[in-house]
């Protein structure tokens, strides 16, 4: 009992972080403030009662601890911008998700993870994986009882984003292929879990991303590159692809499928169709794995041949990787004209591909070469500090050359560097970077380790995340940003634990038990007469040195306090959010009702101007233009850099009081915020014949 409870406590925040995960995923991506923030809630409070009864110790500071400062240094930052910020509420959001992320780091680290915790992590990704896939898969094979896939070909859901989805299914990728390549695993469960993998793969097709392929080939490079079982992963991954393939292949008529439709009865019946073809593909995996893994426990490989082969094996498709294309450029133009024409393909602002599967052969940016232009343009306005963190949809608005409006620059770094300048992209960098490190050394320090696969599987995962992050908004969609970290702490926490003979700060061991035992571990320790250590002088060495010493009552609780302000940090603008909706859907029924909403909204959350604009409208329907005007005020004192509140000033001036100078001119600070903006040039073009 007192094995189980340490290991609850001491694991309790991976536990936590790796259920808030779940829960954001399928409340869409944990990308929307009402449903994140719920969450969110419950799971700082969770750690902050958890902080208060396990007080942890405090670990020797490592190149863990700089990533997870610099991470920490990087949400300080991310707070201090709503100073300056063109859009304070939007930085106050963004320094919420910052927050959020900095506790999933500090907490796993503070819990000193352990290789329990790391299967214990990765096993919940893999689950997590297969969920979000068989739940996005129904929306293709049932269409008429999951309907979340009926107007896109693409499959977005439960995450609502379908570059996120396929990032999701990417990082469970590697787990089910070092579970299934693990000689030790029963052969049932391989063969299980083989299976997972091929509905891991149909379903990631089916989000047709051409960056969750080029993320899964990277992760795929990463994981063969560190596993020691490739051989057994090459053959579990063959497995399960071939089946899958075979039956997209078969499959590759049906229109419904791969393609949208408005036709319910079709995508129905060829839904229907695509679902029995699923069940022969998984049904023959794990009937290929089961008689291989059987096979391999009967014939017992010697594990010298099986790394060589391993070894031959990744060289091959490395040549394969390298080599094919390289042949194919030469046969159609030359290597020289080939990448020429994709780069001029590539940069092209038009031509994503559409919403069908031949999206995945057309090598486009669809847009992003041009809004890393307006990142850029707009830092050289503000170098050190940026607009403000989350604030990108106000430099698109001001140097967009078209019509697009979006809210991220779709590059983590393009987004960082104009919204929090060269200062806030250095501190992010540098707590990225210290983290790769810190997870290479890991897995480095851990080569001959026996789960040395679920090593090279979160290595891979968590790569490829960092590298898709380079050109998408997947930090803004947390419950990706939570898995991430979570397995990229854990694993890079790895390293910070003491080795066998080296006295930590424990209670006393008990009779016969080894002082460096640790139960989530599943071993006792080295139980060798000379490396057992007397309690007492384990004590007093620790007192002596200062390391890993639990912290006291009363910083246990001034953390426990800081993890409640963020708690509330949260809630605030969650509340004003909805009561910021409540007010617009009761403006026509109940004006008055609908006022009380949007005050309380402004209230609750000072920096937002959306209450402001709302109750704006609702005064003027309730007749007090005095009151509309005082309160557009504010809002053009709160954001003079929102366009927004510059039109509709200048609309109450020109409609209501007729001050059509006054008017002329707001309408002109607005077109300059956002060039773009019609309905400021058309109202600016009715007034400047007066």
């Amino acid at each position: 009992m007192m094995r189980v409870r340490a290991t609850v406590v001491r694991g309790f925040p991976m536990l936590a972080a790796l259920s808030a995960a779940a829960v954001l995923a399928f409340r869409g991506g944990g990308y929307t403030l009402g449903r994140t923030a719920p969450v969110v809630l419950a799971y700082l409070v969770a750690v902050a009662v958890w902080f208060a009864l396990a007080r942890p110790r405090l670990p020797r500071l490592s190149l863990t601890w700089v990533a997870a400062g610099g991470l920490a240094a990087f949400a300080l930052w991310s707070g201090t911008s709503v100073a300056w910020s063109v859009g304070p509420d939007l930085s106050w959001v963004s320094f919420d998700v910052a927050l959020l992320y900095t506790v999933v780091a500090v907490t796993v680290l503070l819990a000193r993870p352990t290789v329990g915790d790391l299967r214990l992590v990765t096993s919940g990704v893999l689950c997590l994986g297969v969920a979000i896939a068989v739940y996005a898969l129904l929306g293709k094979v049932v269409p008429d009882v999951v309907s979340h896939a009926h107007q896109y070909a693409r499959l977005s859901q439960p995450l609502g984003y379908w570059n996120v989805l396929a990032l999701m299914l990417v990082a469970a990728v590697p787990v089910a292929l070092a579970v299934a390549a693990r000689g030790t695993v029963p052969a049932p469960l391989r063969a299980l879990v083989a299976s997972a993998l091929a509905l891991l793969l149909i379903t990631l097709f089916f989000t047709f991303s051409r960056g969750g392929f080029l993320v899964l080939v990277l992760a795929l490079v990463v994981f063969f590159a560190a596993t020691r079982e490739r051989l057994a992963a090459a053959i579990s991954l063959a497995v399960a692809s071939i089946p899958s393939l075979a039956a997209l292949i078969h499959l590759r008529g049906l229109s419904t499928v791969f393609g949208p439709t408005d036709d319910a009865a079709v995508r129905t019946a060829e839904g229907h169709r695509l679902g029995q073809w699923v069940l022969v593909a998984l049904a023959l995996t794990f009937a290929a794995q089961l008689t291989l893994a059987l096979l391999q426990r009967r014939l017992r490989p010697r594990p010298r041949l099986a790394r060589v082969v391993g070894w031959a094996l990744l060289v091959c498709v490395a040549l394969a990787v390298v080599g094919g294309p390289l042949a194919y450029m030469s046969r159609h133009g030359g290597v020289r004209d080939w990448v020429a024409t994709r780069i001029e393909t590539f940069t092209n602002p038009s031509g994503g591909g559409g919403d069908t599967a031949g999206r995945l052969l057309v090598a486009n940016s669809n847009g992003r070469i041009q809004l890393y232009r307006i990142a850029l343009r707009g830092t050289a306005v503000h170098p050190l500090t940026g607009t403000g963190a989350g604030t990108f949809v106000f430099t698109n608005y001001r140097f967009r050359d078209g019509a697009m409006v979006v809210k991220h620059a779709h590059s983590q770094w393009m987004e960082v560097l104009a919204s929090l300048g060269a200062v806030g992209l250095t501190l992010l960098a540098v707590a990225m970077l210290a983290l790769v490190v810190a997870m290479a050394v890991a897995v480095v320090r851990a080569w001959r380790h026996p789960e040395r696969g679920l090593l090279a599987a979160a290595l891979a995962a968590v790569l490829g995340a960092l590298a898709h992050l380079s050109i998408d908004w997947d930090w803004d969609m947390t419950a990706m940003g939570v898995v991430c970290l979570l397995l990229a702490f854990t694993l890079a926490g790895l390293r910070d634990q003491p080795r066998s003979g080296a006295g930590v700060c424990e209670s006393s061991p008990t009779a016969g038990e080894p002082a460096d035992a640790d139960p989530r571990d599943g071993h006792t320790g080295d139980s060798r007469p000379g490396d057992q250590r007397d309690a007492s002088l384990r004590v007093e060495r620790c007192r002596r040195t200062g390391l890993e010493r639990r912290l006291s009552l009363p910083m246990a609780l001034l953390g426990s306090g800081l993890l409640l302000l963020g708690a509330v940090s949260w809630l605030l603008p969650c509340l004003s959010d909805a009561a910021q909706r409540r007010a617009v859907a009761e403006a026509e029924e109940s004006p008055e009702r609908a006022a009380r909403h949007a005050r309380r909204a402004q209230r609750l959350n000072p920096l937002a101007v959306d209450p402001l604009l709302t109750l704006s409208q609702i005064e003027l329907r309730l007749g007090r233009p005095q009151a509309a005007h005082a309160s557009l005020l504010r809002a053009v004192r709160l954001q003079p850099q929102n366009y927004r509140v510059h039109y509709r000033l200048g609309m109450l001036l020109a409609t209501v009081y007729h001050r059509f100078d006054e008017a002329a001119v707001q309408f002109r600070w607005a077109l300059a915020l956002n060039p773009g903006h019609r309905e400021s040039a058309y109202q600016l073009g009715l007034l400047e014949p007066r």
